[in-house]
């Protein structure tokens, strides 16, 4: 028998712990991280998240906006570079 066998065990509980309590968000508690709800910072996550995803939508609004305003050049330049 494996002498390390608790030792391997126990450091995979806890790695499994750690990242369900630490990075998992878990939508009963609002798509929040046990640990920030538990800190009382939960709110601030999800702030930053929310900024995150506005930032990101326009970025992507942009971008596709971009495309459809020169869809000609764009054309022109995959043909060019074959």
């Amino acid at each position: 028998m494996d002498n390390n066998l608790p030792a391997d065990l126990e450091a995979r509980i806890n790695a499994f712990v750690g990242h369900y309590n630490h990075q998992r968000y878990h939508e009963v508690i609002g798509n929040q991280i046990p640990f920030d709800v538990y800190l009382s910072r939960g709110n601030t996550g999800l702030l930053e998240r929310d900024r995150i995803k506005r930032q990101t939508s326009q970025s992507r609004r942009l971008m596709h906006t971009r495309k459809a305003a020169y869809p000609v050049q764009q054309t022109r330049q995959v043909l060019s570079s074959k």
